[in-house]
Parts: C-alpha cells; structure tokens; sequence
C-alpha cells in the first residue's frame, strides 16, 4: 500500500514546499518580480532553456504520475500536466505567453494567482507531511491491538 502512494507523498511534500515558498516570495517581492516579469524578452534564449527545463520536468511528472483517481493526489497529477502543457506553449508561442504574463501580472490577478499557488501548497504540504501515516508505522502507536 505504501509503495504505491509513494511517489504522490513525495512530490506532494516537494511541490508543497516549493509553493509555500514561492507565493510567499512572490507577496513579498510583487514589485521586483513585477519589474522583472516585465523586461522578460521573448526573444531571450532563457525562455529557450527555462520551457526547454519545464518541458523536462513535466515529462517525468507525467511519466511517473501519471494517476487518475478521485482522490487528492490527483492534484499532483494535473500539476504534472500543467507544467506539461505549459512549457509546450512557452517553447511554441514565447512571444503570446510573454504577453499574457505581462496581463497578468500587471492586473489584480497577480494576487489571485499567488493566493491559488500558496492554496495549492498547503493543501500539498499538508497532504504529504502531515496526512499520511504509513501503515507499518502503525502497528508502533499507542493505540492498543
């Protein structure tokens, strides 16, 4: 039973973290990052090598979990192919996504899209520390046989 969840605990615990600590940055910095976010270049080979990294990551997401349950972990899985689809669009149309980040970022929408990321995070983090006990750890609580 816990080898197959494994890899949902893992990245639930990894995606989590690295939300949490994004939408954080992302509220604390709105200015830098809007500043930065605005003098992105389509043309720009970082664009490139960034869709080219994310690309890579979705596949192996995808790859390794690849789990369509109704059941949380589902969320690590759409995560998967947003990332996915989302790099295929950054590496086909740099110059639309760039454009439409820019929308975004300079718009209220800013904060829904941070508030979402760090929803998303707890609810990751949450479901990967905190809300999986493993059923060999059981037989060690204090709850009496």
């Amino acid at each position: 039973m816990v080898i197959e969840h494994v890899h949902s605990v893992l990245f639930a615990q990894v995606i989590g973290t690295y939300l949490i600590i994004l939408s954080i940055i992302m509220l604390a910095k709105t200015r830098h990052y809007r500043d930065a976010i605005l003098r992105v270049d389509p043309y720009s080979p970082s664009i490139f090598f960034a869709g080219a990294a994310a690309l890579l990551l979705g596949c192996f997401m995808i790859v390794v979990h690849n789990v369509w349950v109704l059941q949380p972990r589902v969320v690590v899985t759409v995560l998967g192919w947003i990332v996915f689809v989302k790099s295929i669009l950054w590496l086909s149309f740099p110059v639309f996504m760039c454009a439409f980040r820019k929308k975004i970022v300079l718009s209220p929408m800013y904060y829904i899209v941070v508030f979402v990321l760090f929803v998303v995070g707890v609810f990751l983090f949450t479901r990967g520390f905190y809300l999986h006990i493993p059923e060999e750890h059981l037989m060690y609580t204090l709850v009496p046989k």
